[in-house]
């Protein structure tokens, strides 16, 4: 069960005017031969819709999830530090921690979230796997009523990686009816998210 409260936030919020740079934690994922035409094809499909439409970049909506654990440390592929300098350090990590999974989807002009994903036992509160029934859950239940609302439900592009949650014989349904396939950039649509994507993600 999906439990979480829409927060959406124009990206103005966000911003500041100080002269602090993110810095990120690189972790790229190697890539593999058979990973380069995927990505050359993935591209030049982008460019390709660019020329058709210059403003279809900006119905984009970027989607992730991330664990944030409760000892401190963060999943460091989606963590950035605002700093005047890059702050270079380590930090040990336990081989078993408590922790959140946090999913969150923005476009250029709102953020989406954040929803946590948990179980309700009968002591309480725990983090969840994210599975196909969980995540149609929060795409049914939340997501889309608030597109809808926001009146952007016929525009929006969804784009998301292609974890098995992800591409679930249910949430590949729900798409099709919201979204259809030419809508959707996801493993297992005609246009498919590159693989090993880190490096493209903004």
């Amino acid at each position: 069960m999906c439990h979480g409260s829409p927060q959406q936030l124009p990206m103005s919020a966000k911003r500041n005017g100080n002269s602090r740079q993110p810095t990120g934690f690189l972790q790229p994922l190697e890539l593999v031969p058979a990973d380069l035409p995927k990505r050359e094809a993935f591209a030049l499909q982008f460019l390709d819709r660019i020329e058709v439409d210059n403003t279809w970049p900006w119905y984009i909506f970027w989607t992730d999830e991330a664990h944030f654990h409760l000892h401190g440390s963060v999943n460091t592929q989606n963590c950035r530090i605002w700093s005047r300098e890059n702050p270079i350090q380590m930090q040990p990590l336990p081989l078993h921690s408590q922790k959140l999974t946090v999913w969150c989807q923005f476009t250029e002009a709102f953020i989406f979230g954040p929803f946590f994903f948990e179980e309700i036992r009968p002591l309480g509160s725990v983090t969840c796997t994210v599975n196909g029934t969980c995540y149609v859950s929060l795409l049914r239940n939340h997501l889309i009523p608030a597109l809808q609302q926001r009146g952007c439900a016929d525009s929006t592009i969804f784009i998301q990686d292609g974890r098995p949650s992800h591409i679930a014989t249910p949430v590949k349904q729900l798409f099709n009816i919201h979204f259809g396939n030419d809508r959707i950039i996801s493993r297992h649509f005609p246009t498919a998210w590159s693989p090993r994507p880190s490096d493209l993600n903004p």
